[in-house]
């Protein structure tokens, strides 16, 4: 079994550096949107939510809604589930037009100007974010540190 995860992680490791290496040559669909929930744990939260919207709204009729998860044979309505980090979740980072997130992006996903990216946070109003955080330790700093990276990265 370590010998299978070792392998996984070094696929994973030359994916991630061809997509490096070739996402701002896939050209971007205005016309895509891209949600992540959880990782890719399933069709939940705020992604959910503003996808079922959209779908009940006729100017995004002709949209490609795409959702990268971890169990691809879930079905979802109006949408085209891929494997979360998969090669597919790797075209679709570069191609998507929207990217609709409800929690961190992994670092190596790279943004390009033209992409809109929108995050839900998960749990967002019932919770302090960013520079409200009033907590010292650990998990406070992290999440501010974050919170500080990510605003400059994907401003």
């Amino acid at each position: 079994m370590k010998v299978v995860k070792i392998l996984k992680n070094q696929l994973f490791a030359l994916i991630t550096s061809l997509y490096k290496m070739i996402y701002k040559y896939i050209k971007i669909d205005n016309k895509t949107i891209m949600f992540i929930s959880y990782h890719g744990k399933g069709y939940l939260c705020n992604p959910k939510y503003i996808h079922q919207e959209l779908l009940k709204d006729h100017r995004f009729q002709d949209y490609k809604f795409i959702f990268p998860l971890k169990d691809k044979n879930e079905v979802i309505e109006g949408a085209k589930v891929i494997k979360y980090r998969g090669i597919q979740y790797f075209y679709y980072l570069a191609k998507s037009k929207f990217w609709i997130v409800n929690c961190k992006l992994p670092s190596y996903c790279i943004k390009k100007d033209e992409q809109v990216y929108i995050q839900t946070w998960h749990g967002t109003p019932l919770k302090k974010l960013g520079y409200d955080l009033t907590t010292e330790g650990g998990n406070a700093l992290n999440s501010l540190k974050y919170f500080q990276e990510e605003a400059n990265e994907y401003h």
